[in-house]
């Protein structure tokens, strides 16, 4: 039973560590570098690579604080997907993905819903 649990936690830990697979034609449109800002002011620095590697800061100007986002970025039907390889705003986000609705997407501009508010992002 013990090697069962130990196989089963190193398991879990690779499929955590790589995240969902994806055609990285699903991320190169927004292969660059982004800003974000939502109706609190909030300020989300946005990288993206041709394969889907994202890293954000999150600038909580409210709060005056920051944290860091990684993982895997993409588009799919209509949804913008952030996998979160390491989510130091929400750690119960590591290892997730959170989707959420695309509203807009247009030269140097995509807009993602999150329920309760939006963010508009513009390429740098």
């Amino acid at each position: 039973m013990r090697w069962l649990a130990m196989v089963g936690f190193l398991w879990t830990g690779t499929a955590f560590a790589a995240g969902p697979e994806f055609p990285p034609s699903q991320a190169a449109p927004y292969e660059g570098q982004w800003v974000g800002v939502d109706k609190d002011g909030w300020v989300y620095e946005l990288k993206v690579s041709s394969k889907g590697k994202f890293s954000q800061v999150v600038n909580q100007t409210d709060q005056k604080t920051k944290c860091k986002q990684k993982g895997k970025f993409w588009e799919s039907e209509g949804q913008i997907h952030f996998w979160y390889q390491s989510n130091k705003c929400n750690t119960d986000y590591n290892g997730q993905t959170a989707s959420s609705p695309l509203v807009r997407h247009q030269d140097g501009l995509f807009e993602i819903d999150m329920s309760s508010y939006t963010i508009v992002y513009k390429l740098k």
